[in-house]
């Protein structure tokens, strides 16, 4: 559950800041904010979610093989990427520029991030129920799931644009 939910964690963290007043420099910019968004999303991926999925098939490979280590890995990473693009269609929003803000969760946020581990969990017990049972489930399952991310992927682009471009700096 940790390892799908952590690159949700991260860019929330990321979006919030003690200093966000200075966010008005990624506003003022002539950079494409839908590209900074989505760098600093690919950078989550790699800097972080990266190492700890090899941590987890080093783990994983202890007490299974190693094969099967790095397939389960890789329907975690996939639900992940799901979970992740899904989030960014929800809440697209540009890195350390909302105030934190402790103890103020909202409904709205709690709800969201519960509706999506009710996807996860869904999308993780069908991999489980239909395809755990043999290799030649598996491999057409992970790869819709990650189809699903690909297409998921354009339409985040289009939603992330969308959005920031109509995002205006406030104090």
């Amino acid at each position: 559950f940790m390892a799908m939910f952590m690159p949700l964690i991260s860019i929330q963290s990321i979006s919030q800041s003690e200093n966000y007043k200075a966010a008005w420099l990624f506003f003022a910019s002539p950079i494409d904010r839908a590209k900074l968004l989505l760098a600093v999303r690919n950078a989550i991926l790699v800097s972080i979610i990266l190492p700890y999925m090899i941590i987890l098939i080093v783990i994983f490979s202890y007490y299974m093989p190693v094969v099967h280590a790095i397939a389960h890995a890789s329907v975690i990473v996939a639900i992940s990427g799901v979970i992740f693009q899904c989030y960014l269609m929800i809440n697209p929003k540009m890195p350390f520029a909302q105030e934190r803000r402790p103890n103020r969760g909202g409904f709205a946020m709690t709800a969201g991030i519960s509706l999506l581990g009710v996807l996860a969990m869904v999308l993780f017990g069908l991999v489980i129920y239909f395809g755990y049972r043999s290799q030649a489930r598996f491999w057409p399952i992970f790869a819709l799931i990650v189809t699903l991310s690909a297409l998921l992927e354009r339409a985040v682009h289009s939603r992330v644009r969308k959005k920031l471009d109509r995002e205006e700096f406030e104090m």
